[in-house]
């Protein structure tokens, strides 16, 4: 029974030798992996960090679309605007070409009037030498009468 004893003494021994080793690889173990917890905070914090920029960036980008649809509102109304001024030029250049071909043929009138004018002054011109011719006619048989009454 000794010797069972000792046996049973030396195989706890050699358990307890085990034992040590495996809580030493255990201890090891737990420091490995408290550092990769320390390493997954870590990850988290900058996992965070990114998130909370990227938030950031989706508010940005947000603004940006909103700018986008007002621009693109915008540019619609200035399109219709443009149509708009497109069909009131068009008819203001239909007007202008009116006016413009009134004023040529008021010019043709007016250069037709001043001819006739000229015309008429070419013929009263006439009219008065004949008058003046006329006159002296009259005034030399008025002296022939004043000479021949005398």
């Amino acid at each position: 029974m000794e010797e069972l004893l000792k046996q049973l003494i030396v195989e706890v021994k050699g358990m307890s030798t085990r034992l040590d080793k495996i809580e030493s690889r255990l201890d090891r173990m737990d420091g490995r992996l408290d550092k990769v917890e320390s390493r997954l905070d870590r990850m988290e914090g900058r996992l965070d960090k990114v998130e909370s920029r990227l938030d950031r960036m989706d508010g940005r980008l947000d603004k940006v679309e909103s700018r986008l649809d007002r621009m693109e509102t915008d540019i619609k109304v200035l399109k219709e605007d443009q149509k708009l001024m497109k069909s009131q030029l068009d008819e203001n250049t239909s007007i202008l070409k009116a006016l413009e071909h009134k004023a040529e043929i008021n010019k043709a009138e007016h250069d037709n009037f001043t001819l006739q004018l000229a015309r008429i002054e070419g013929s009263v011109n006439e009219i008065k030498n004949e008058v003046v011719k006329g006159q002296e006619a009259y005034n030399f048989m008025q002296g022939i009468k004043n000479i021949l009454v005398k």
